[in-house]
């Protein structure tokens, strides 16, 4: 049984590669979505790929409060004998006790033994510059077995240069890659394997790094509102994602590092999460300024 763990920072392409995973993939297979805000925005992306997608928000699945949670859905799904899972954690996450409840969850399912492949992805556009203020991106990188470089299409070949150079330091052992939009070589994966015997681990302290805002939109007045608003709130922010509204359309908006998209969307939500470092900001910045663009805009209860 294969047991794929996908780890990395906010907007580091994490539930693009799995999307791919699951569009490539001769058989369907199960996926549990660690989203660290309230809504379950990614879950209900890859819904649409797959029937048996698992959403644990609002908190770390490595974290000691909501690592039961993790133990107890992983279990079930190992006791129904897929020969794949596919966990994506929260970009917050610190996957230090990934393996002790991993194996937590195998005991419960009586499951003798699992490979399990512990991937990292890494933005070169935002990696450099939080590493030194977000300790998580360090123990992402320090727990990996593949350590994949992603959305090289948006990087210069010199940042990629040096931030392979940093995370063969931070650990000389992981598979390095690189790729973009989920794309990458799957023969190089590499796994290792863990039993039933090994060590337990009860889960981390939460790595408080980061601030959350959910919102309540309805509708915009037009395009160029919403795109206007993305551009002033960006600097603000460590990662905005969401699905909103005009009379005429849907959108699916984002913002991860230096990257906004705006893509048109049939289903919505009318919501925005934004996630924020209150080192930075404040959410009363924050709010400000959407107000000034949406003034209807109200903070989800």
């Amino acid at each position: 049984m294969e047991l794929i763990v996908v780890n990395g920072f906010l907007g580091s392409g994490k539930t693009t590669l799995i999307q791919r995973f699951l569009q490539e993939s001769q058989l369907p297979f199960p996926v549990i979505v660690n989203e660290f805000g309230k809504t379950t925005y990614d879950a209900d992306r890859l819904g649409r790929l797959s029937d048996a997608v698992t959403s644990i928000h609002h908190g770390s699945i490595f974290c000691t409060c909501k690592a039961p949670e993790f133990i107890d859905v992983l279990s079930k799904l190992l006791r129904e004998g897929h020969d794949r899972i596919l966990v994506e954690s929260s970009g917050f996450a610190d996957p230090s006790a990934m393996d002790g409840l991993i194996v937590q969850a195998m005991n419960l399912a009586k499951i003798e033994s699992a490979d399990v492949s512990a991937i990292s992805l890494v933005d070169p556009s935002t990696f450099m510059k939080l590493i030194g203020s977000m300790a998580m991106l360090r123990k992402q990188v320090e727990c990996a077995d593949v350590i994949l470089i992603h959305k090289t299409d948006i990087a210069t070949l010199s940042q990629i240069e040096e931030l392979s150079t940093v995370l063969k330091q931070l650990n000389p052992h992981a598979v390095q890659l690189t790729g973009s939009y989920g794309n990458f070589d799957r023969d190089r994966l590499r796994f290792h394997s863990l039993s039933i015997q090994d060590p337990i681990h009860r889960g981390s302290k939460k790595d408080i790094s980061s601030s959350e805002l959910t919102v309540f939109c309805g509708k915009w007045k037009d395009l160029p509102t919403i795109t206007s608003f993305l551009r002033e709130v960006q600097p603000y922010l460590l990662r905005l994602k969401g699905t909103i509204r005009t009379d005429d359309q849907g959108y699916r908006i984002e913002i991860a590092g230096i990257s906004r998209l705006i893509e048109m969307e049939s289903e919505t939500a009318d919501e925005i999460v934004m996630l924020y470092s209150a080192k930075e900001s404040s959410s009363q910045d924050i709010l400000e300024t959407l107000h000034r663009h949406h003034p209807q805009a109200r903070l989800k209860p």
